[in-house]
């Protein structure tokens, strides 16, 4: 396998999943973003609203705290033409904002996992193409539930855990922007295990196999999920797309560093 360092895993994540809307366009499977974006949408809207509703709640429970109470009093006797709008944007920032962006950060994650049934036929699809033209299909429920538990479900339990416990100190001026790269990274990790585990299955790689290799080539993942997270993080329309690119630029990435025939020259 062709080996990757840092820069080389950005420049290839952002190459292939350029790549990868040709190749969906040429090969006809514009219809998964037809599939995938029912789902999208409607994630996108229950994210938004329950962010609102809980950053709200929570803005309301904070400002019954002493401490708030006196902030409060003290803007007032000190600037009273501008206290109301200053306590209102200071919560604003401090609470609303946080909790949105990590809606946003958890979105790829939680879409994928919703999707999963949808993105396991375009991840065959795919296959087919770029490296077992007679392969058939490998979809049955038992494999699939197997992967949704060892895999899927984990995975995300563990990108949603680690960007809420990272949040926080992404507002702390000059280790905030090294704090959103790490999240970034952890949730393109997540991402990128979860398509790479998926080829794997269908080159008929055993569960604990593919984990032992993703976990040793974690510049891989990276490269394969960061691409996706990236577009994710766009409103809506990142959501419709995301999924169905992470998946054909997984298989891009995966031809391009000749993985496929690591694994066969193992067997």
């Amino acid at each position: 396998m062709k080996p990757l360092n840092y820069y080389k895993t950005v420049s290839l994540s952002l190459k292939n999943y350029s790549k990868a809307f040709q190749f969906i366009k040429e090969h006809q499977l514009t219809k998964y973003y037809i599939y995938i974006s029912f789902f999208a949408l409607l994630l996108s809207f229950l994210i938004i609203s329950g962010g609102l509703y809980l950053s709200h709640q929570t803005i309301q429970a904070v400002e019954q705290f002493s401490m708030v109470i006196s902030f409060k009093e003290w803007v007032a006797s000190s600037f009273p033409s501008i206290a109301d709008s200053l306590v209102y944007w200071s919560l604003f920032f401090l609470i609303e904002v946080p909790i949105l962006i990590s809606g946003f950060l958890v979105f790829p994650v939680i879409l994928n996992t919703i999707t999963f049934p949808i993105l396991d036929s375009l991840t065959e699809k795919v296959n087919t193409i770029l490296f077992e033209p007679d392969a058939t299909s490998s979809m049955n429920l038992k494999r699939m539930m197997n992967m949704f538990f060892e895999i899927t479900i984990p995975n995300a339990f563990k990108s949603i855990i680690y960007s809420l416990i990272l949040l926080p100190f992404s507002f702390i001026p000059v280790i905030g922007p090294l704090v959103v790269v790490i999240s970034i990274s952890i949730n393109a990790y997540y991402l990128g295990f979860d398509v790479l585990d998926n080829y794997f299955e269908n080159w008929n790689i055993k569960v604990d196999q593919s984990k032992r290799f993703i976990r040793s080539h974690k510049k891989v993942s990276i490269c394969t999920g960061l691409g996706g997270s990236l577009i994710a993080m766009v409103p809506i329309i990142g959501g419709v797309l995301s999924p169905a690119l992470s998946i054909v630029a997984g298989g891009l990435i995966l031809k391009e560093l000749e993985v496929y025939e690591t694994f066969k020259n193992d067997i």
